[in-house]
């Protein structure tokens, strides 16, 4: 009978263990944040690498994590001065007039 009473209070405790606050930071939100931190900071480095002009990112003082001066410069070379951006633009006309010579109906609507 015993044992019974265990495996009952044991199915009714759940997650009381969380109950208190130290607990729940502990186990459920400073691992939460770590996770959440190596995922996202990819994503932060890329952006302000890509906003950062030139002599900010050759720069040996300061700080790596701010920037100073953002400019979109990388990304105006990038889509209109470089062959990568021009084919991209190609591709995307390409799209556009494939899309209008066959994606549509003598009507106008587009086709199911």
């Amino acid at each position: 009978m015993s044992k019974k009473n265990e495996e009952q209070q044991q199915e009714t405790q759940g997650m009381d263990f969380l109950q208190s606050l130290p607990r729940r930071w502990v186990t459920t939100y400073i691992p939460l944040a770590i996770f959440v931190f190596v995922l996202l900071f990819p994503f932060y480095w890329m952006v302000i690498t890509a906003v950062k002009p030139d002599n900010e990112l050759l720069r040996q003082t300061g700080n790596p994590f701010w920037v100073v001066a953002p400019t979109l410069a990388h990304f105006k070379k990038l889509l209109f001065e470089t062959v990568s951006g021009l084919a991209a633009q190609h591709r995307h006309r390409l799209g556009r007039l494939d899309f209008y010579l066959t994606g549509r109906q003598r009507d106008g609507r587009l086709c199911d």
